[in-house]
């Protein structure tokens, strides 16, 4: 459930004085301990991120064998300059490469939302999962682990060693000496590619320890370390002193990462990580046709699996349960798997064309924005651009382009059939193979939210497959009569046309419908 909060200093309340702003209103959940708030245009984000908390931090606590001490809290960071003062003073704390990062003394939390999916971490509920476990070592050993041996269990929490650890390891060793442990801690805030090299350094030692002494290991050493100096813990939990454990790993991961591809030439370093990224690449195209293949006989409901109970949250928290409604995790995967079907890199013809004859006026709403191409374009041409999408993983990676690009739009988390959650209005909506998507019972709910969102005299564009676009590859096809049903009343069909929706499959684009309907 969201909570509705004032904005807080770093000390306490926050309260506006004589010609202050009063403190801007954020929201917040709690999961156990945690407290995760964020300001009111990270609302969906939030929402996504407490889907999967509420499962990922009470089995971090188990695996730690740790309860927190007391409540704390996480604050979601958005893109550009907060104006969220505690916010702001909280993301000015951090390096600015950092995606998260934690104060334990003052029990809070940052996670920039842009950067989230930047090594170590992969999207918002890893850099929690990471941050929340430094919180609980903090508690259980009274701060007094090394920075290098908590930023290694954090990520081994959350994930396991696997090839992009990989690469950014030998790319760092070839480069440069191994680093001393007692160096890691002052790497973390040095610059970026000293902390990942150092959050590969910590991440290795930790699996190797692991590896060496078992999995119950890094509890025992917390454990001891709440009463000793923490070489004695170490020497205590593992029966070998911290500098002989050091000194045979480096052994070997001098070994494995550098020696190795220098004796046989680094090429033969490189060709190993290709042929391991191509086996990567295989499993995950062998997933995408399972994906695509469920897509073509109309599943609608995600298979159960080991993350079912993870994507469940997820998906009661953003797309709702309604008959015929794909899950979150189904597009999640098909955007983990690579890029879909309608990911072209580039905007759709068909929008630029309408966007060049001045068709699309004014505030612009992408639903179903994906990674962003469409309204990307349009925000470059100086209109404001907002773009919503049910997947997280979408989200992340247009957030990435617009600030890799340095065009100005809002990407957010959300369901496209409860667009009057926005609480905005735009002069124009597109939609690039959204309609498409719904079964039949899901469109009144959809047109009754565009007429939400839409201002009287703004215009809908919408791009979709075609009853003339032959085989039953990809999403269902849409008949003009169809369309014309489904905005008979409040709606005037300005012009429906044949036109085409680019794909990047090997058969090329599809034939489509692009329809302009005005709302009255």
């Amino acid at each position: 459930m969201l909570f509705l909060v004032a904005g807080r200093s770093a000390v306490g309340t926050q309260t506006a004085g004589e010609g202050e702003r009063p403190p801007l209103e954020r929201l917040r959940v709690q999961v156990g301990a945690c407290a995760i708030e964020a300001p009111r245009a990270l609302r969906v984000h939030l929402e996504a991120l407490a889907g999967r908390a509420a499962a990922l931090l009470p089995r971090l606590e188990s695996s730690l064998g740790v309860r927190p001490a007391g409540p704390y809290r996480i604050l979601l960071i958005p893109p550009g300059r907060p104006e969220d003062r505690e916010i702001a003073a909280l993301d000015a704390a951090a390096p600015p490469w950092a995606a998260g990062f934690l104060l334990p003394h003052r029990r809070v939390g940052g996670i920039r939302v842009a950067r989230a999916d930047r090594y170590p971490y992969s999207d918002l509920a890893s850099v929690l999962t990471h941050e929340a476990t430094h919180m609980l070592l903090f508690d259980a050993a009274r701060g007094v682990l090394p920075r290098w041996f908590e930023e290694g269990v954090a990520t081994g929490l959350e994930r396991s060693w696997g090839l992009r650890d990989m690469v950014v390891w030998s790319s760092s060793l070839l480069t440069r000496r191994l680093p001393e442990l007692g160096e890691l801690d002052a790497a973390f805030d040095a610059s970026e590619e000293r902390a990942r090299a150092a959050y590969a350094a910590s991440f290795d030692f930790l699996t190797w320890t692991v590896r060496r002494h078992g999995p119950g290991v890094v509890h025992d050493i917390v454990r001891e370390a709440a009463g000793r100096p923490f070489p004695e813990a170490w020497e205590a939990a593992t029966g070998a002193s911290l500098a002989s454990s050091e000194a045979e790993w480096r052994r070997s991961s001098l070994l494995l990462y550098r020696w190795v591809p220098a004796l046989t030439g680094t090429g033969a370093l490189w060709a190993g990580i290709t042929l391991l990224a191509l086996a990567a690449g295989a499993r995950r195209r062998a997933r995408s046709c399972a994906i695509r293949e469920r897509w073509e006989a109309e599943e609608d409901r995600w298979e159960p699996g080991a993350e079912a109970e993870e994507r469940r949250h997820i998906d009661e928290a953003t797309a709702g349960s309604g008959p015929g409604a794909r899950s979150v995790g189904f597009f999640q995967d098909i955007y983990a798997g690579g890029a879909p079907p309608w990911d072209i890199g580039r905007p759709q013809p068909e929008f630029v064309r309408l966007a060049a004859e001045g068709a699309i006026r004014g505030s612009v709403l992408d639903v179903g924005c994906g990674t962003g191409e469409n309204a990307l374009y349009l925000a470059g041409l100086g209109q404001e651009v907002w773009g919503i999408d049910a997947a997280p993983l979408a989200i992340e990676r247009a957030l990435l382009k617009a600030r890799e690009s340095g065009v100005e739009a809002t990407f957010l988390v959300g369901d496209a059939r409860a667009l009057e959650s926005l609480g905005r209005t735009f002069d124009s909506v597109i939609d690039s193979g959204m309609f498409h998507v719904f079964p039949d019972e899901d469109r009144p709910r959809f047109v009754r939210g565009l007429a939400a969102v839409l201002r009287p005299g703004g215009r809908y564009f919408m791009l979709c497959f075609s009853e003339h676009e032959p085989g039953t590859e990809g999403p269902r096809r849409v008949t003009q009569a169809e369309i014309r049903a489904a905005f008979r009343a409040g709606w005037r069909i300005d012009s429906i046309r044949a036109a085409r929706f680019e794909t990047n499959r090997a058969a090329g684009d599809a034939r489509a419908w692009l329809a302009m309907i005005t709302r009255l």
